[in-house]
């Protein structure tokens, strides 16, 4: 259905019609995975031949003419090249007449240079698709040679296959994917978002134990019924990866990376009536190191406009504010700078208006312009002064929206609406970070986007309750490592009041994990970054950029400030009300990225930090990176063991691949969650520090290594994967928030360990906690700020209880108690009352409890799920990083006592039941009321 954006009324001339055409193509997709060669349009270029570089240099431009002959000695078939060197190679076709030559590389993995008929095309770095116009040295006639000089040593060197397509009138077989005809009708029918590497088996291969392969998604759009010269544009919020795109057999482009979005103009290429759009990826080499899954993994989208029109992500809206007072309300002046499209032959009268609306949508401030509007862009810049404005922070977030209308002549042809909050952000050396004058310590948490259940494809309101669960504990700060997370991502923080630094994949061309120090900085690049920051410029959240994540080749030599020189320089340009940082991790040099940016960044190294303090003096530091501790939720019963000799000592089973949960368990480069907090408590002029890391995450399983050991998801997490907290949450709890907390572990369910001494942690914001087993003390100790208490019991069945009590309020008691087996089943949804939008969901807890309603912590029981009414069973997952059940399945076994299951709601009202069933156990259902969404 299109939806309307908004109407308007100038004068006595209504406009009824929608200004603003959207139309959501996330549902009906074909897919199919791919394990062998596809199709592509186009003649495919044959008989290539190499020579090696060690043979001496070779002239390009003599190379590519037709008939260049080398001694036959010189040459072999192929076109892969050995480590180190250069390569050429080379290949002639015969001419034939095109309209639109171009020449499409794919599955290439180089850094190259690429010559036809003695004509440079141009140069490429990277895995991606890449295409060249061949223009006027394309020869109709023939013959045409084909040169390509590959520098080896960086990228494997492989030249792909290279296909010449006529843009205009492309060669499509039948069997192509991207013929209109092509017949999917065997393709499985999926909805997006959507991650088919979370669908798979995993297997002892790689760190998360997945297989990637290419995969193809097609879909047919209808033309919108629109009315004429407006424009269409196709948008996709992002598609993991090395994605290319064809609307009814031409292709409209490719994108390497997966973390930023693609947008196309498509108004050219649509047909009345039904349009084939197909899409191919491969997410087979990542951009990073963590699991990333792959597909069509957020919103996909048509967008109608008229020809006069606010252009894409062209609206930015800032607030300075002189003195913020009370740090509630104050005088502001809000900026506003808007770019404007004229897609028309013929010169407009246009009148621009803008408003400020308070969240209530009254109006604060409006101001507008008129001008005479030639075809192609222009940029219109205003100042709204504002009395009494409400600031945003993250205790009151308060958003206005600036309201942007274009009216071609006295019709309304387009309206924006843009969210933004007015607030004034202060990094300082000696006070640290400061909203609206108020001194706020970042208590922040890394995050990777990916759940248990569904990998990446995260339903916004997943994306919405895991930032509820982080704000549990007192998280008022996430940054997004080390890439772009998605739209609704940043909305909601603005709306929860969560401080982001948001971080860009990208440092150097070609998507490479980690640059060299002979990285350049392509268009490839830039164009990633600006699109990053003009997407999200707008949202209050966003306190600073981080440039870089540890590039360990260059982050302590002047490259490496050259290089965050370039993306500081466009960050600056395009935004400049927020400062920079990047994310280093040992050495601090005084000339490398630390020298180059606003703030100084530092990843873990707690001794050093007064230490590089004194290193830059009058700089705002933040610690980027901190903690890495790790534990396996609800194991305790472990040994001391090391991976490898001279590395830290760690507890937990090595064999089986679980960590302690005991806190104090973290790699070399890492600290304790006590020591990494104390050592920014300790420090004012210390901005705040991000966690390694608030969920854990699929992939990068430290230190534990696959065929070894089973695992395949990390331990970094103060929250599993599924979300379950583990010990440690309550140490964050009890120290970065006023609540009241108390909390004892382990559990309590020890057989065959009667008289062994168990160690017994209490975190606690208490003044004093005694902690008694059976009834009897075992005495009563004073917390140390910022720490923990311990106790050595031997153990014996029974209650062990902890009470807490303070002079300031009122104490508290909780207790573990020794179990009984499993007797029943229980489910608790997060909340009962969903929208039946089709993506809505409720996150469902399972667990077992004994005879006598007691949790069992112990339960490993498995628990099968059906759902009967308009709702599915998105996924499931348990926390247990050596778990090789499947994620997308209709049951699960219970991990230290727990399971989740997330339930989605249908485009259909009614009543969900949800019914979960474990053998010898008794059953639970659980009733979900899906309601029609209101309009």
């Amino acid at each position: 259905m299109l939806a309307l954006i908004g109407c308007v009324f100038l004068g006595s001339v209504a406009e009824a019609e929608p200004v603003r055409q959207v139309l959501s193509l996330n549902k009906g997709w074909s897919f199919r995975e791919v394990r062998g060669d596809t199709d592509f349009p186009g003649q495919r270029i044959h008989g290539w031949t190499k020579r090696e570089g060690e043979t001496g240099p070779v002239d390009m431009v003599a190379l590519s003419q037709p008939g260049a002959v080398f001694a036959p000695d010189q040459w072999a078939n192929g076109a892969s090249s050995t480590k180190g060197g250069f390569v050429y190679v080379r290949a002639e076709t015969k001419g034939r007449t095109m309209k639109a030559p171009e020449l499409h590389f794919f599955g290439s993995n180089l850094e190259c240079e690429v010559f036809l008929n003695g004509t440079r095309l141009g140069r490429h770095i990277g895995r991606e698709l890449f295409v060249y116009a061949l223009g006027a040295a394309w020869r109709a006639d023939g013959p045409n040679a084909i040169a390509v000089k590959i520098k080896s040593g960086k990228y494997d060197g492989s030249l792909g296959e290279v296909r010449l397509v006529d843009a205009e009138n492309p060669e499509m077989p039948a069997t192509s994917p991207v013929n209109p005809v092509f017949d999917d009708a065997s393709w499985r029918r999926v909805d997006v978002p959507h991650d088919y590497v979370v669908e798979g088996e995993i297997n002892k291969t790689g760190e998360d134990g997945y297989r990637r392969y290419q995969a193809w998604y097609r879909r047919t759009i209808t033309a919108p019924e629109a009315l004429p010269g407006r424009r269409v544009w196709l948008e996709f919020d992002g598609v993991y990866r090395n994605s290319r795109y064809w609307l009814n057999g031409r292709l409209l482009g490719g994108h390497g990376s997966g973390y930023v979005g693609r947008r196309f103009d498509i108004t050219d290429l649509l047909a009345p009536g039904a349009n084939t759009l197909a899409v191919t990826l491969n997410p087979g080499v990542a951009e990073g190191w963590w699991y990333d899954g792959g597909g069509i993994y957020r919103d996909v989208r048509l967008v109608v406009v008229d020809p006069v029109h606010v252009a894409h992500e062209g609206v930015f809206v800032s607030a300075t504010v002189p003195d913020p007072g009370d740090g509630k309300t104050a005088p502001a002046t809000v900026a506003v700078s808007v770019e404007l499209q004229n897609r028309l032959a013929a010169e407009r009268r246009v009148t621009v208006r803008f408003e400020i609306l308070d969240p209530k949508g009254e109006t604060l401030a409006a101001d507008s312009e008129s001008l005479l509007f030639a075809p192609g862009e222009t940029q219109l810049r205003k100042s709204l002064p504002l009395a009494r404005a409400a600031l945003w922070s993250d205790q009151t977030p308060v958003l206005h929206t600036l309201r942007t209308r274009v009216f071609d002549g006295d019709r309304l042809a387009d309206e924006v609406s843009t969210p933004f909050g007015i607030r004034k952000i202060e990094f300082d050396a000696e006070r640290g970070f400061l909203l609206n004058g108020r001194k706020v310590v970042l208590k922040g948490v890394c995050l990777h986007e990916n759940h248990a259940g569904v990998g990446i494809a995260m339903p916004r309101r997943l994306v919405e309750w895991r930032l509820e669960r982080l704000k549990s504990f007192g998280t008022n700060a996430i940054r997004c490592s080390h890439n772009a997370y998605s739209p609704d991502f940043y909305e909601l923080c603005d709306r929860m009041g969560i401080l982001v630094m948001d971080e860009f994949r990208q440092f150097g061309s070609g998507y490479p994990s980690k640059v060299d120090i002979d990285t350049e900085m392509g268009p490839d690049v830039l164009a990633d970054v600006a699109q990053q920051v003009r997407r999200n410029r707008n949202h209050p959240s966003i306190v600073i950029w981080s440039l870089c994540n540890e590039e360990g080749k260059v982050q302590n030599k002047p490259r490496g400030a050259e290089l965050v020189r370039i993306y500081k320089d466009l960050v600056d340009r395009l935004d400049g009300t927020r400062p920079t940082t990047g994310a280093v991790v040992g050495g601090f040099s005084a000339d490398g990225v630390c020298s180059a940016v606003d703030v100084v960044g530092m990843n873990y190294s707690i001794p050093d930090y007064d230490k590089v303090r004194a290193r830059f003096p009058g700089k705002p530091f933040v610690a980027t990176e901190a903690v890495s501790e790790l534990a396996s939720r609800g194991f305790y019963d472990g040994q001391p063991f090391q991976m490898k000799p001279n590395e830290p000592t760690l507890f937990g089973d090595k064999d089986r691949g679980h960590l302690g949960a005991y806190p104090g368990n973290f790699p070399g480069w890492g600290a304790s969650s006590e020591d990494g907090w104390r050592a920014i408590a300790d420090r004012p002029w210390m901005a705040g520090y991000f966690v390694w890391t608030g969920f854990d995450y699929k992939g990068e399983p430290t230190p534990f290594k696959q065929p070894a050991q089973p695992s395949v998801s990390s331990y970094f997490g103060i929250l599993d994967t599924c979300g379950f907290p583990k010990d440690s949450y309550w140490y964050y709890k009890a120290w970065w928030t006023q609540e009241p907390v108390l909390h004892v572990f382990p559990h309590w369910n020890w057989p065959g360990k009667e008289g062994v001494e168990i160690p017994v942690w209490v975190f606690s914001n208490h003044e004093n906690v005694e902690l008694f087993l059976n009834g009897k003390s075992l005495g009563k100790k004073s917390m140390p700020r910022n720490s923990h208490l311990k106790w050595m019991v031997p153990y014996a069945p029974g209650r062990l209880e902890a009470i807490g009590s303070s002079t300031k309020g009122p104490g508290m008691k909780t207790r573990v108690e020794t179990t009984g087996s499993p007797a029943r089943v229980v489910l608790a949804p997060d909340r009962a009352r969903l929208k039946a939008d089709g993506a809505d969901l409720a996150w469902v807890a399972v667990s077992v409890l004994d005879e006598k309603a007691r949790h069992v912590p112990t339960a490993t029981n498995l628990v099968r799920f059906s759902v009967k009414g308009p709702g599915r069973i998105l996924g499931v997952g348990n926390g247990d990083p050596t778990g090789h059940e499947p994620d997308k399945a209709s049951q699960r076994s219970l991990f230290s006592g727990y399971a989740m299951v997330p339930v989605q709601t249908l485009e259909q009202a009614g009543e969900i039941e949800l019914v979960a069933e474990s053998d010898g156990l008794a059953p639970a259902t659980v009733r979900l009321a899906a309601e029609s969404p209101r309009p």
